[in-house]
């Protein structure tokens, strides 16, 4: 090894470009090389040795930590601490267990990644973000609301999906009160499509804007309704504005023909001439 002039210090080099600089030839293919090797005894109780980030100004404190904790028999997990105070304890934020599973807030995950905030009693408390640096990109984020109800929220936007505790799943809302619920101001709608047939497309969905509450089937490739419920409890078929229990309005028929049941038989050509 050598120290230079500048006090870099090199081992297997003779022209160190830092405080520390190591170099090795490796010969080896697909295996690791030891190049620091941290040697204890008798490590129990979860104690460890670990590479400590100091600052020495006025007062003195430790930012960081990383380092290695026993994990009972020959087992050790890896430790990442943090600290936010101008003090030397350093609190533990994420470790990767022996067995390989990684847990942010947790030090015993249970699952290959596992992490655990501590959250609000109402309101929403965010524990994944998921977002992008192009221009219009979504902002997704992922936490709970309350103690219990999951919220995946886009854009400052609520409800996007949401799960409650017991089992109900919003789309649009937060506060679903069937199993599926789905809600929004415009466009509303389910869809059921079978790729294997063209134009094989149904929607099933609220009338826009329309104060009736009217339920359309609609059939987009036709661009048509073909079946509708008012808030009357009157179905039209054919028409949009159905003025029986059952509308049915299709060309071919002489005349308009309503039955003491209720029945609306609808000759759109003839009413049309």
């Amino acid at each position: 090894g050598v120290i230079n002039a500048s006090g870099n210090v090199g081992i297997g080099t003779t022209s160190p470009g830092a405080k520390l600089e190591i170099y090795d030839t490796i010969t080896s293919s697909g295996n690791l090389i030891d190049n620091f090797i941290f040697n204890s005894s008798n490590v129990t109780g979860g104690g460890g040795t670990s590479i400590a980030w100091k600052n020495t100004g006025v007062p003195t404190w430790t930012p960081a930590r990383i380092g290695m904790r026993e994990n009972s028999g020959y087992g050790g997990n890896i430790v990442f601490e943090t600290n936010n105070a101008n003090d030397n304890v350093t609190a533990e934020v994420m470790r990767i267990t022996s067995g390989g599973n990684v847990g942010i807030g947790t030090t015993s995950p249970g699952a290959p990644l596992e992490v655990n905030v501590l959250s609000a009693v109402s309101g929403f408390t965010e524990a994944f973000r998921i977002n992008s640096s192009f221009v219009g990109a979504a902002d997704w984020r992922m936490g709970f609301n309350g103690y219990n109800d999951l919220n995946i929220r886009s854009d400052g936007t609520d409800g996007v999906l949401y799960l409650k505790n017991t089992g109900l799943v919003g789309i649009g809302t937060t506060g679903p009160a069937q199993k599926l619920h789905v809600s929004g101001n415009t466009g509303v709608r389910f869809r059921i499509s079978d790729t294997a047939v063209a134009n094989a497309d149904w929607d099933i969905l609220p009338q826009t804007g329309n104060t009736t509450k009217l339920f359309r089937i609609y059939d987009p490739a036709a661009v048509l309704d073909r079946l509708v419920i008012d808030s009357g409890g009157n179905v039209g078929i054919g028409t949009v504005s159905p003025s029986s229990k059952l509308d049915v309005t299709t060309a071919g028929l002489g005349t308009t023909q309503t039955t003491s049941s209720g029945l609306a038989l609808v000759n759109t050509t003839a009413a049309a001439a």
